[in-house]
């Protein structure tokens, strides 16, 4: 099985991909079915798995009953609300004159 030739629409790199798949999630979208996604994304739907796998792993989507996958609230959130509070001697050095 050789390559196939690439879509012309179809993002380069894999940041290019994973944006493609973040860009089809808005705030009034209802969760969405991974061949929804790889259309929307403009991306084979083997690649849209594999990157939407491992969004799941690392938080970025969750997925419902009905295997529609939708963005995570929480990942969302700043970070600062949900990290932990750095001490003052875990600050960087501030450089001298």
């Amino acid at each position: 099985m050789g390559n196939m030739p690439r879509r012309p629409d179809t993002p380069q790199s894999v940041t290019g991909r994973v944006l493609a798949i973040l860009g089809v999630f808005t705030e009034d979208v209802a969760p969405l079915s991974l061949n929804d996604i790889s259309r929307l994304a403009r991306l084979p739907l083997s690649t849209t798995l594999r990157i939407i796998s491992e969004l799941r792993q690392g938080g970025a989507l969750t997925r419902d009953e009905d295997r529609r996958y939708s963005l995570n609230p929480i990942w969302l959130a700043p970070r600062s609300v949900y990290a932990p509070q750095r001490e003052a001697s875990a600050q960087p050095a501030q450089a001298g004159p």
